[in-house]
């Protein structure tokens, strides 16, 4: 028969000691003294890599738990008994239904149509270095899915895009369709409507976007189905289309607009960007 254990008399809270984190871990502490009084719960912090990493951009160090690695390792050694975490720090996985296109290591499952080296597997990202890289295509077709992915500009000025249904062969943005990616408050020059975040390039113009600061990571969600294309950026709907209503466009020149499948792929343009949490869920 097991030995009866005490009950616990004290708790001790491992914490990062940002703001955000503190005040997440205090109320937390006062929940449970809520329920508990008896319970003493203290807060211990804990400094993190992505803490003590002060000299250099965050855009350029990437990496999954750089924010919580040293607290799980507290928790292992006994240090601290309990962690509050924000979901901003933590790894993701993809959501049900869903299916990793990274593995977080390597870029296992995609080609580059420009410079292999531009691309790169950094930290739980695939890292667009700057230009030349051309796109950087699944191995693998697809015609109805919803595709998410997050990702950061390294500075002001950015410019990248979504390739969808696109050949292996020719400019995406026409031979497929491209879902544009800009820094759209620090761009250079002044931006024709199509060129916008979430617009279908030269196609259809999407509504104005509520990007992140630089070295942010902001969401993004694309829908697929049939003739129809959704873009979602941060939670915004920035463009719901009907592809045939732009027949003439795809008789000039967008015949991937016709298309009812072909790769996916991330544009190579001209400074870095990250992506990361990049899956996909086919559609019947």
């Amino acid at each position: 028969m097991p030995t009866p254990t005490a009950p616990r008399t004290t708790l001790v809270l491992g914490t990062r000691a940002s703001k955000l984190a503190l005040q997440q871990s205090e109320w937390f502490q006062s929940q449970v003294q809520a329920v508990a009084p008896e319970v003493k719960v203290t807060l211990t912090r804990i400094q993190t890599s992505g803490d003590k990493i002060v000299d250099v951009p965050l855009a350029k160090i990437g990496g999954k738990g750089l924010f919580v690695k040293e607290i799980e390792d507290a928790l292992l050694t006994g240090e601290v008994d309990l962690a509050v975490h924000s979901s901003k720090d933590m790894p993701a996985a993809p959501p049900e239904g869903f299916t990793s296109l990274f593995d977080g290591k390597t870029l296992t499952g995609w080609k580059p149509t420009g410079k292999a080296d531009v691309w790169s597997a950094e930290g739980g990202a695939i890292v667009c270095k700057g230009g030349g890289g051309g796109y950087l295509l699944t191995d693998k077709e697809y015609g109805n899915f919803e595709f998410r992915c997050e990702y950061r500009w390294e500075k002001k000025g950015g410019n990248s895009g979504v390739g969808l249904r696109t050949p292996e062969k020719g400019d995406p943005a026409y031979a497929g369709m491209e879902i544009q990616l800009i820094d759209d408050e620090g761009w250079p020059g002044k931006l024709a409507d199509y060129q916008h975040t979430g617009s279908i390039y030269d196609v259809q113009p999407a509504k104005p976007a509520k990007n992140k600061p630089i070295g942010e990571w902001n969401a993004v969600k694309i829908v697929c189905d049939g003739r129809k294309v959704t873009v979602i950026q941060n939670d915004v709907q920035l463009i719901s289309a009907n592809l045939d209503d732009y027949k003439a466009k795809a008789d000039k020149n967008h015949p991937g607009l016709k298309r009812e499948k072909g790769f996916i792929g991330f544009q190579s343009y001209n400074v870095r960007v990250d992506f990361r949490n990049v899956w996909i869920k086919e559609l019947k």
